[in-house]
């Protein structure tokens, strides 16, 4: 009987080292922690400080990248949201890997301790809006082809979008400590290599959105699943810097994921136009670059 006990507690064991990996971050400055107030509203006065020099361990599976809607404050953050140990939304652009010295060059990376510096949307918009033409889209993406066969869905979907770039929501988010996706989709990392000066590996677990009920609810393609954690294998993603430009490859899926581009304020103008369908104007629009340009 005690043996069989101790090998049911053996197995235990096993199975919550197996699917529930932390990963372990360093706090390079004094970080904040921020809560919702009574009313769910994320409030910059409801937080906590995280000391310099503290490990931060986050669960790969619980935790999430977030753009979270301008509060109170107008104050847009880009932030992990952690629901087992804080419990609330911590500010990552100080958050290093622990044990991992490599980083991103800080010329794309896209958070500020409150914010977001850089904004990055699927290249195929820029075609879209070259093009002024908004069902574009459909050819880069399955799911939304899928989803807005109607013309009346895909006009709510549009004017969502625009909604979305207004508020500085939708934008990929770029960090040391992984990737938000324009689409929901997280990626945290564990480790970065430097390949060359444009190319770079970053490993760690991808998850497709907040909720595993909720895969199949959003809009846009998912380019990871929970099989990927539920393997206990990580994936390896390869970032390939290209002036404005950074294309993003699945190692592990030996697949292409995704182009994101860097634009400036007056393409932002333009692409809400386009989405609220109204008239753009792209005559004299600051258009990104590539390397070679």
């Amino acid at each position: 009987m005690f043996k069989k006990k101790f090998l049911l507690f053996v197995f235990f064991i096993f199975e919550l080292f197996l699917y529930a990996e932390d990963f372990h971050y360093v706090a390079e400055k004094d970080i904040a922690v921020f809560f919702r107030d009574e009313d769910l509203i994320l409030s910059l006065n409801n937080k906590k400080i995280i000391r310099k020099g503290a490990i931060v361990n986050l669960d790969c599976e619980k935790c999430r990248i977030r753009l979270t809607d301008k509060n109170k404050q107008n104050k847009l953050l880009s932030l992990v949201y952690d629901g087992t140990i804080y419990k609330g939304f911590i500010s990552i652009k100080n958050l290093k890997i622990k044990d991992c010295n490599e980083v991103l060059p800080e010329s794309i990376i896209s958070v500020t301790e409150i914010g977001i510096s850089r904004k990055y949307v699927p290249s195929y918009f820029l075609e879209a809006l070259k093009n002024n033409n908004t069902s574009i889209i459909k050819k880069y993406d399955h799911k939304y082809a899928l989803e807005n066969q109607n013309p009346d869905i895909q006009e709510e979907t549009e004017e969502y979008i625009a909604l979305a770039l207004e508020e500085d929501r939708f934008y990929a988010v770029i960090s040391n400590m992984g990737l938000r996706f324009h689409n929901d989709n997280s990626f945290l990392f564990n480790k970065i290599e430097k390949i060359s000066d444009t190319v770079y590996r970053c490993t760690g677990y991808g998850v497709s959105s907040f909720s595993r009920d909720l895969i199949d609810e959003t809009d846009w393609d998912s380019y990871f699943s929970y099989d990927q954690i539920d393997s206990n294998e990580y994936e390896s993603l390869i970032l390939k810097i290209d002036g404005d430009f950074i294309h993003i490859y699945s190692e592990t899926q030996k697949k292409y994921l995704i182009t994101y581009v860097k634009i400036s304020n007056d393409a932002e103008v333009q692409l809400i136009n386009l989405f609220n369908h109204k008239n753009c104007n792209t005559e004299n629009l600051n258009w990104p670059r590539h390397a070679d340009d």
